[in-house]
């Protein structure tokens, strides 16, 4: 039962449970009074079991030291592409070397960059230049003209450009600056014709050195297949520089024969290395050169090592 009074008179009234919320009238005083809810007896608040303490972590355990090694680098796939592109060009190029109706081909390269080693130089040092097939005598030939100051203030206008864009890099612009005094000095002094000169060999080396680098690092390469052709290039040219260098030293024919190439006269350029420049014999440029056969193959290891470190 619910027990309530009226909010009229005061009387004290009771109803059942199931009335609650409704209204009703006091017979005393006719006001009208809600019957009150039952006031919900206290539930008594049930106790929280005590949390268990937490366990401490355990200690970790003592860092075994290492013994000190180098560690192993997993071989590329990049790497034995190259190993085998490399193989491929060896053998291609011997056999070519062995069988001259195949180097044929290759020697129409080489003669093409040795003549324009010697232009691309020529134009260097101002002097304008055109490179030629030599039909009398086989080979190739370039015609070199007088030196053109105006040639030679555009090269120096160059320098002047990569100087001002490297102002703010001092590094890059000492090195503009060493460039600059060292192209003075051999631009007007007799160093210049001797460097026109060598770079028919020399420009043969270097290219040889790109192609092989390519073969090693696959830069720039599009297909597979470039890879081989450009080791048979490169291998190509530098066994068959070596070659000839060591026929120039081995061999008193091949040296008498040299001298009288292209109708005699000291045309050749080791000839005239040998008797204008350094006034030494045929041999003597011969060693040096067989010695430089070698920066090829050098130059493009290290380069691809260097560049795949810093990656």
């Amino acid at each position: 039962m619910i027990a309530f009074t009226c909010v009229g008179c005061g009387v004290s009234f009771q109803a059942d449970d199931s009335l609650a919320g409704r209204r009703t009238r006091c017979k005393q005083c006719g006001a009208v009074t809600r019957i009150p809810y039952p006031e919900a007896l206290p539930v008594a608040a049930t106790p929280r079991p005590a949390a268990a303490p937490k366990a401490s972590p355990p200690d970790p355990a003592p860092e075994v030291p290492r013994r000190p090694g180098r560690r192993k680098r997993k071989k590329r796939k990049g790497d034995r592409d190259a190993w085998i592109s490399l193989a491929i060009g060896a053998v291609l190029a011997l056999i070519a070397l062995a069988v001259p109706l195949i180097g044929l081909v290759p020697d129409v390269l080489v003669t093409v960059i040795h003549e324009l080693g010697h232009v691309a130089t020529a134009w260097l040092f101002g002097s304008p230049a055109v490179p030629s097939f030599d039909l009398s005598f086989g080979g190739g030939v370039s015609y070199a003209f007088e030196r053109q100051p105006l040639l030679v203030a555009a090269v120096y206008g160059l320098f002047a450009f990569l100087a001002f864009r490297a102002r703010d890099d001092r590094r890059a612009l000492v090195t503009v600056l060493v460039v600059v005094a060292v192209y003075s000095a051999v631009a007007f002094s007799p160093i210049r014709d001797l460097v026109i000169t060598a770079m028919g060999h020399g420009t043969e080396l270097l290219i040889a050195g790109v192609f092989l680098y390519r073969t090693l690092s696959g830069s720039q390469i599009l297909r597979s297949q470039e890879r081989p052709l450009y080791a048979f290039l490169g291998l190509y040219i530098v066994l068959a520089d070596a070659r000839f260098a060591y026929r120039l030293i081995a061999s008193p024919e091949h040296r008498e024969a040299y001298g009288e190439a292209k109708g005699g006269g000291h045309w050749m350029d080791f000839s005239r290395i040998a008797d204008e420049h350094l006034h030494v014999r045929l041999e003597v440029v011969a060693v040096l050169f067989l010695i430089a056969c070698a920066l090829p193959v050098l130059g493009a290891f290290l380069a691809h090592r260097c560049l795949r470190r810093k990656e």
